[in-house]
């Protein structure tokens, strides 16, 4: 597969030269990013090397240094179902090298190329380059490197294009650094046809996508024109597994390094090899990875639950189980797995050590809910089998619809008659019953629709051992129950009625004797769509933003800090959506101003409130707010006069308004680091609101607060305050403040330098 060129390095050999490569070419390393994106709304989690640093890109902050280099912990929700085959995982490691505004693609390419062939010990011989359709650039710079012509191929947007991340934005043509890992003998010829259909990079098996360069030269506005940016960054990745599985020359990420002591740890558990069947290698692979990507989630301050990312954490953990149970494995064993992910994992990443024994904890709790919900899903499917061994009669039923020529709100009617009914009643069992009637009903209508097509006839017939699709979605997204355990259900019972043999699966176009699979797989997409079209809501005001872009404003600094009055101007008004010249007595608008005193909302802080005043003029300030980059909008009612674009005006913020707020923002201090005292240093902020009147701290645990720990809390922040420290402030930068043990704050940007309180 790989030449004799190949060096095989253990994966924190190649994280750590390629890391080191770059800090020979000035680049700053920077750490791993959490798991959970901070100030960023729009991401589920950190899925790409670049997350953190999409603030940089935008040019609304400033980088530490304009060159970065990161390993990144990087999560990806796409392909859940796919982990356990070769080539999935749900948590990767991204290494990057980075630029904002330096160096561009001569560079990117040059450094790729060297570090790949000269330090990696990647084979050069088996090393081909795509760019995009139209990039002559990127295409001479690799000619001019000495890579041969017929080693790029061109493509599309599908395939080399990145962005923009939402309807407009930073954009640009990307290129790929492909690895060939089939047999040198089989490369074609270089005049066969073949190299330009089904045999290169994008096209063919043997070949493994390992470094991505993205040239963030455009940006494309909401009607899709490019226009070229002042400022040309680089965002590469290369994904650590994928480079390990070659250097290792290993097949699949799971006989990488990494993996290897996580497998040997499931092998002894469910007593069972890896490596001698396809299936058993996929559950194997599935609970590997499950249980470590499940580890670094918890251990960012991920807890299991309905939605977002605790949904995410909660259906990997359970689809583990799923997999194990299939296997024979007794519950608990996610845990004992996880401890030796943690165990490769912890020298790099830390939080594995400090936040193991909630880690575990979470894991144990988690598996044992499933545990239950699993019982309580075998009584649902016994519901639904008792209600299909008192009604057997479907193929009369049946015959009757057609021959009624009956209609969709008849149908109940007749079912009623021939002895089906909805059962009432909220425990497991009829709801299972009541489930199978649903199935039956929808069944014999799908048949009448049809016109007595054969599958949609046969899948009636079947329904007195056949789990329907609809029954079988239910199972799976209420009860977590896999369609894998509700087939071998399914067939104990068969087996148990009739004393016949295990039947065989249904083939493609036949209906299956226990379980509808096509009906299942309609559901699940069916889900997947809902999904899909919920996710396309969750963006930001293009509208509104562009609004305030218009103004051509970059920045609002603020004097808050030292002073709550500050003289001023007006540097914008928009009113009614729009910017205008002038707002008079009773508009309500939005104002920008070239300094302001008054602090914007952010991480759950309310923004400040005051007044602005002139020679007749007064206006009141009822919040303030950060659209977008650092500029400050501020809420504003015209109580008299007329105010103009240009006018100067005095700003002064409401000061008991801002001292309570204070006091209460100090306070969130002191309830966090007190909350760490008492339940663990897994503790993380997911949210909070500071107000003038009251604060609230959201923050991840896995169980309710005891009355004990309440009162705990209480105490140790009341007895803080009582003594009355002093509060400092310090301006650092944000990695030596990281250092320092600074806690950073839920939905909080920061920057290269940062402001820290210190409570002595």
């Amino acid at each position: 597969m790989t030449s004799s060129r190949s060096m095989p390095r253990t994966t924190d050999e190649i994280r750590e030269v390629f890391l080191k490569y770059f800090e020979g070419h000035d680049h700053l390393r920077m750490p791993a990013a959490s798991l959970i994106p901070a100030g960023d709304p729009t991401l589920l989690l950190t899925n790409s090397g670049m997350a953190q640093f999409k603030a940089y890109f935008a040019g609304e902050s400033t980088p530490p240094h304009p060159r970065l280099t990161t390993s990144q912990k990087s999560f990806r929700t796409t392909d859940i179902d796919e982990v356990g085959d070769a080539t999935h995982l749900t948590l990767f490691e991204m290494l990057g090298n980075f630029s904002f505004g330096d160096y561009f693609k001569k560079e990117a390419c040059e450094w790729s190329l060297d570090l790949m062939v000269n330090h990696l010990g990647f084979d050069r011989d088996r090393m081909y380059i795509t760019i995009y359709n139209d990039d002559d650039e990127a295409e001479q710079v690799w000619l001019d490197l000495g890579v041969e012509p017929e080693r790029i191929y061109r493509f599309g947007d599908e395939d080399n294009w990145w962005g923009p991340a939402g309807a407009e934005g930073p954009c640009g043509p990307c290129s790929e650094l492909h690895y060939y890992r089939g047999s040198m003998d089989d490369v074609p010829a270089l005049d066969d046809p073949i190299r330009q259909n089904g045999w290169g990079p994008n096209t063919h098996d043997d070949f493994l996508e390992v470094y991505n360069l993205v040239f963030t030269q455009f940006y494309r506005d909401i009607d899709g024109n490019d226009t070229p940016l002042p400022n040309k960054n680089i965002d590469t990745g290369m994904g650590l597994e994928r480079a390990a599985a070659v250097l290792q020359d290993v097949s699949t990420l799971y006989d990488t390094d990494v993996f290897q002591p996580v497998i040997s740890k499931v092998e002894e558990i469910a007593a069972r090899v890896w490596g001698d069947d396809p299936g058993i290698d996929r559950a194997i692979g599935a609970i590997a990875e499950h249980a470590r990507s499940a580890s670094f989630l918890i251990g960012d301050g991920v807890v299991p639950g309905n939605t977002g990312r605790g949904y995410v954490l909660r259906r990997i953990i359970r689809r583990a189980m799923r997999f194990g149970l299939a296997l024979g494995m007794e519950s608990p064993f996610i845990g004992s797995i996880a401890e030796v992910a943690m165990d490769q994992m912890a020298g790099i990443y830390p939080e594995l050590t400090d936040n193991r024994p909630f880690i575990l904890r979470v894991l144990d709790i988690e598996e044992e809910s499933f545990a239950r919900a699993i019982a309580q899903g075998t009584r649902v499917l016994d519901g639904m089998f008792e209600y299909r061994d008192a009604h057997a009669s479907v193929t009369e039923t049946l015959d009757a619809a057609i021959a009624a020529g009956t209609t969709a709100d008849g149908l109940t009617e007749l079912l009623n008659e021939n002895g089906f009914d909805a059962p009432e009643g909220d425990d497991s069992a009829t709801v299972g019953s009541r489930a199978a009637f649903e199935a039956i009903k929808d069944l014999i209508g799908a048949a009448f629709v049809s016109g007595g097509d054969d599958l949609a006839r046969q899948r009636v017939l079947n329904w007195t051992t056949m789990v329907s699709g609809t029954e079988a979605f239910l199972l799976y997204d209420t009860y977590g129950f896999p369609p894998e355990l509700v087939r071998e259900d399914a067939l104990d019972r068969y087996m148990e009625s009739t004393g016949e043999s295990a039947p065989e699966l249904a083939r493609d176009g036949e209906v299956d004797l226990l379980l509808d699979r096509e009906g299942f797989k309609e559901q699940m997409e069916g889900q997947r769509e809902r999904g899909r079209a919920s996710g396309n809501t969750f963006r930001g005001d293009v509208a509104a933003r562009r609004v305030y872009e218009s103004l051509g404003i970059d920045d609002t600094p603020f004097r808050g800090y030292d002073t709550l009055t500050v003289d001023t101007q007006i540097v914008g008004i928009i009113k009614d959506g729009d910017s205008a010249p002038e707002a008079s007595e009773g508009d309500e608008i939005e104002l920008i101003l070239h300094e302001t005193p008054f602090y914007a909302e952010r991480g759950g802080q309310m923004g400040d409130a005051g007044s602005l005043t002139s020679d007749g003029v007064e206006v009141e300030i009822t919040d303030t707010q950060n659209p977008y980059s650092h500029v400050n909008a501020h809420s504003a009612l015209v109580s008299s006069g007329t105010i103009h674009v240009g006018d100067a005006v005095t700003a002064t913020v409401n000061e008991e308004r801002r001292e309570r707020i204070r006091r209460n923002h100090t306070a969130t201090h002191l309830v966090h680091s007190a909350l760490r005292q008492v339940l663990g240093s897994h503790v993380r902020q997911t949210g909070s609101l500071v107000a003038p009147d009251r604060l609230r701290f959201d923050f991840t645990h896995v169980a309710s607060m005891t009355p004990d720990e309440i009162r705990q809390v209480q105490d140790i922040v009341n007895d803080k305050i009582r003594e009355n420290h002093d509060v400092n402030v310090e301006y650092t930068s944000y990695t030596e403040a990281i250092d320092r043990g600074a806690l950073a704050f839920f939905g909080d940007k920061y920057e290269a330098d940062v402001r820290t309180i210190q409570i002595d």
